[in-house]
């Protein structure tokens, strides 16, 4: 009976609104996180992309994607209290390693 009472206590409690309000959150942070990745996969191909024109062997941008892996999806989306642009000390589309 005492957890059907303090679980009552923080439904009504006004729990379920922050609960609520938490998962909005999380939503709206999943798809800044999306966005922001995207861009820079789209910006390291490109990057790869030249390097490739320039003559630079199939693996000379690898450097790239392993900097992109270095930080997890999941590392971004949880670790709310950071901006998503703060996670990488550099760029990891830049031209030069």
């Amino acid at each position: 009976m005492g957890t059907s009472v303090s679980t009552g206590f923080w439904i009504g409690g006004g729990g379920a609104a922050a609960v609520c309000l938490w998962g909005v959150y999380m939503v709206v942070r999943n798809r800044q996180v999306d966005r922001y990745r995207m861009a820079l996969v789209d910006r390291i191909a490109e990057a790869n992309a030249d390097d490739l024109r320039r003559g630079g062997g199939v693996w000379a941008g690898a450097w790239r994607w392993e900097e992109l892996n270095a930080v997890s999806y999941d590392r971004m989306v949880y670790t709310f209290w950071r901006p998503v642009s703060r996670f990488y000390a550099r760029d990891p589309a830049r031209s030069e390693r």
